[in-house]
């Protein structure tokens, strides 16, 4: 890591004929600039752009993304959504893509394949003190869902409908 500065000041010194001229800094500036932005446009191009490939509403605050008007209301506006672009869609929620599944057949496929070819994005059981079912991944995960999963059975959801409604 020493060596970091060296080089930058060897670099310097090759490049010390770019100060000396206020058009030459400014020539050089602009070709970095456009080399800069290319680059960052061959790295978006390689992400996957989940709303392009799964559909969803795009009239959301590009920074929030999806916020409505209370909790209370959330899943009204996911039934919509649901209704208007099928059963998988994806919606901006804080600025990150999240795509949403609606069909009980594909959630079951998720949940039992999930360890092995579907994964969290990010670190969150970083950002949360504890780890549980819903930041776990791996072996904790499944042993997680093993012991979760009674509760989430159809009769138990079925008998909480009620409660929810």
């Amino acid at each position: 890591m020493t060596y970091l500065p060296i080089a930058a000041g060897k670099v310097a010194m090759k490049f010390r004929w770019l100060l000396k001229s206020r058009a030459t800094l400014i020539l050089a500036t602009g070709i970095a600039s456009v080399l800069a932005f290319k680059a960052l446009k061959l790295i978006s191009r390689s992400k996957v752009h989940l709303h392009a490939r799964f559909g969803g509403p795009k009239w959301l605050l590009p920074v929030v993304g999806f916020l409505p008007k209370s909790l209370d209301h959330m899943h009204r506006a996911l039934e919509i959504f649901a209704d208007t672009y099928g059963s998988i869609y994806c919606v901006k929620v804080t600025g990150m893509d999240v795509v949403v599944l609606s069909d009980p057949n594909l959630i079951r496929q998720v949940l039992k394949e999930r360890p092995n070819n579907f994964t969290r994005f990010g670190n969150e059981d970083k950002i949360l003190p504890f780890s549980g079912m819903f930041t776990a991944e791996g072996e904790e995960w499944k042993r997680n869902r093993r012991l979760g999963a009674p509760a989430f059975n159809e009769k138990n959801s079925t008998a909480m409908i009620p409660d929810m409604s």
